[in-house]
């Protein structure tokens, strides 16, 4: 295998395949690059010498190639290591298997690092983000030799890659095509705009086609893509036996999630199930919370801080991207992520609840006009004040700094740890700065276009 070519641009997309993660990258010169990182992610798994023995024999046993370790690694709530068995997947595609088959043959086992996405995953290790600059060193068979960042995610004046963007939108739809209705399909390139009407499944299908393979967009920009577009049109291509070119990577299916509903805040709310794309991406404009409150650039910021793939940030929370910002933290430090873990707070009596748990209460103000009024502010109010009194999961009434009267919160039995920065803390401080930087740009930035895409980001 020898050296073929250096290479420097952008990464768009990158997702598990048989032998590592492929990895989409958009050149300098234009060129869109499929290329191939021999990754093998790996979960790590604490017990006995027999459990642990047991389960390399199972994975044998069920032909998933691995490589085991054992490792000393440290437990977020722990001060001192632990031995555990760090078992790589060679086939990325086996991982959820793999995982899965342990946990149902020894439920004894403690598993870590074993429900992270595996992009993130790839990009923790390999400290790459979304839509970074980047250079990587590929043989000849499109194999990652060396892959490295080139900036930060947490630069403020940062390049993008020019993409092209292909919209697809429905003329005369409902306020949800769902609901039922008349419509035509629109396909918008830069300001040229198509009009799809009278046309069979068939007719239909190769145009689209055409459409994709002639301009090769690296977005896909729809309003109602996830709920009816992509359905419908897959559904005809499958009715007419034809291939719909909507992945860039001919070899991968269309991903779909299913719609659910779930319990928040006294509410049940729908979510839309969503169809992600390989080689390119999908952005649905109805279906993501971030691309309507925050444009494209706010969401790929988003994407590049928190290493959250950009398709699966649209659709997700700004809870879940610090989530996962909290997990690589974790992670670059040997810290044992638990699977699925839920740290229970501790026992509060009524009259402790009431003393302590006072940071949703809002006291009505008396109405009327009054004089000597002050404010007391906090700037980013929560993330400032875990950030500046090191408020954290493994801080709060740590051993360490138990005795300490300065540690101690005023008016109630809890302290915080003034030795150790937490591990949210670590998270937000930077978000913090960052968010700051950005304020005094938009100040001074004289043109309106940039303050835009600042006031996104």
């Amino acid at each position: 295998m020898s050296l073929l070519h250096h290479l420097t641009g952008w990464l768009l997309d990158a997702y598990p395949v048989h032998v590592g993660m492929a990895v989409w990258l958009l050149a300098d010169n234009g060129a869109r690059h499929r290329l191939i990182d021999p990754y093998a992610p790996a979960f790590y798994l604490a017990g006995t010498h027999a459990d642990l023995t047991q389960a390399t024999r199972l994975l044998l046993q069920r032909h998933i190639a691995h490589r085991s370790t054992m490792v000393q690694r440290r437990e977020l709530w722990k001060a001192d290591t632990i031995p555990v068995c760090e078992l790589a997947i060679v086939n990325p595609t086996c991982f959820r298997q793999a995982v899965k088959l342990l946990m149902e043959s020894i439920p004894r086992l403690r598993f870590y690092q074993a429900d992270v996405a595996l992009p993130q995953l790839y990009f923790y290790d390999r400290r790459l983000f979304p839509l970074c600059r980047c250079e990587a060193d590929v043989a000849s068979d499109a194999v990652i030799l060396a892959i490295r960042a080139r900036d930060s995610p947490w630069e403020t004046d940062y390049p993008l890659p020019p993409l092209s963007i292909m919209e697809l939108m429905l003329e005369g739809a409902s306020p949800n095509p769902n609901h039922g209705g008349a419509f035509h399909l629109l396909v918008r390139v830069e300001d040229n705009e198509r009009r799809l009407e009278g046309e069979d499944a068939v007719g239909l299908i190769q145009t689209v086609n055409g459409l994709l393979q002639r301009h090769d967009p690296d977005v896909l920009l729809t309003d109602w893509g996830d709920s009816y577009i992509l359905p419908r049109l897959l559904h005809l291509a499958q009715r007419a036996s034809i291939p719909l070119a909507l992945n860039r990577d001919a070899a991968q299916s269309v991903a779909v999630r299913s719609a659910r509903s779930y319990f928040s805040y006294g509410r049940v709310l729908a979510q839309a199930g969503a169809r992600t794309l390989h080689g390119r991406l999908h952005l649905d404009r109805r279906n993501s919370f971030a691309l309507a409150e925050t444009g494209l650039a706010g969401l790929f910021e988003q994407a590049r801080v928190t290493k959250v793939p950009i398709q699966q940030m649209a659709r997700t929370t700004t809870g879940t991207g610090i989530t996962s910002m909290q997990l690589e933290r974790a992670h670059q430090a040997g810290i044992l992520i638990p699977y699925r873990k839920q740290e229970a707070e501790a026992f509060k009596t009524a009259f402790e609840l009431l003393e302590t748990d006072q940071g949703g209460l809002t006291y009505a103000p008396i109405s009327g006009y009054h004089e000597d009024v002050g404010e007391l502010d906090f700037a980013s109010m929560y993330p400032t004040i875990m950030t500046r009194f090191n408020v954290s999961p493994e801080t709060v009434n740590c051993a360490c700094c138990e005795g300490d009267p300065t540690a101690m919160v005023p008016e109630i039995c809890h302290h915080t740890c003034r030795k150790l920065q937490g591990l949210v803390p670590q998270v937000l401080a930077p978000l913090l700065t960052k968010r700051a930087a950005y304020k005094q740009q938009l100040k001074t930035a004289s043109n309106a276009a940039m303050r835009r895409i600042i006031d996104q980001r």
